[in-house]
């Protein structure tokens, strides 16, 4: 504490009272900072709903919005964790660093794995302390991890950055343990080429049937689309006017 501060300062009203000489509120005067009186015979105000419980993630996400950008919002990133399984998770792509949180939140351990070294620095900057999150950079083609070390992997806005999503998916067939789930949240094909300039995205987004090409042909199995209803969001899809939906898919390692 720096000196003199907390001190009381002459003049300054106790916590919860009034200063000495302050003028009381005139009857039928509006007291200061409160509402006026009602009028005589007036009908009663309607009670107030309550106001909403802040969201668990609302000081996460303030720092996220100030540091990275939020592709996709709360719900999307809920519709996510509850396709999640087991208690190991990697994540494979913590560009927009709200799912890692929603993860986290959720009590999962989570490993994050990203090319991107910036990335991982802000979401290390913000989500500092939470011991149940493990940053790896990803360098070269194969991910750092032994066969089976995994029970989900969620695959997050990562695959339309790669050369080769298929080789993505090999490697997450790899790291799966049996019976293991995929989680892959992606953009939908599109035609917003800006998208390779300012985002730097290989691919334009994927269709469903490109996925489950690459995918079975990883050997997972029991491959769905979950969701193409969300779009993605933040200011540089709306800077753009650009509503490209997130496309959710899920599959299994066989047992």
């Amino acid at each position: 504490m720096q000196e003199g501060e907390g001190a009381s300062t002459e003049g300054t009203p106790p916590p919860g009272g009034q200063a000495e000489g302050t003028a009381q509120a005139v009857e039928g005067q509006r007291p200061e900072g409160g509402e006026p009186p009602a009028a005589a015979g007036a009908a009663p105000e309607a009670p107030k709903e309550p106001a909403p419980p802040p969201s668990e993630h609302a000081g996460i996400i303030s720092d996220l919005v100030r540091l990275m950008c939020v592709y996709y919002g709360q719900e999307v990133a809920n519709d996510l964790v509850a396709l999640v399984e087991g208690e190991d998770v990697l994540l494979v792509g913590c560009e927009d660093g709200y799912v890692l949180s929603a993860l986290a939140l959720a009590g999962f351990r989570v490993t994050t794995l990203d090319y991107d070294a910036g990335n991982l620095r802000k979401c290390q900057k913000v989500l500092r302390g939470w011991e149940q999150i493990h940053f790896v950079q990803l360098e070269g083609r194969s991910f750092p991890f032994e066969e089976g070390s995994f029970d989900s992997v969620l695959v997050s806005l990562f695959a339309h950055h790669a050369n080769n999503p298929g080789r993505v998916f090999e490697e997450v067939s790899r790291v799966l343990r049996p019976g293991g789930a995929l989680v892959l949240a992606d953009l939908l094909k599109h035609e917003e080429t800006w998208t390779m300039d300012e985002l730097h995205d290989v691919w334009l987004g994927f269709t469903d049937e490109e996925v489950g090409t690459w995918l079975e042909g990883a050997g997972l199995v029991d491959v769905q689309v979950r969701s193409t209803e969300q779009a993605c969001s933040g200011s540089v899809f709306e800077g753009h006017k650009a509503v490209v939906p997130v496309l959710i898919v899920t599959a299994r390692k066989q047992d």
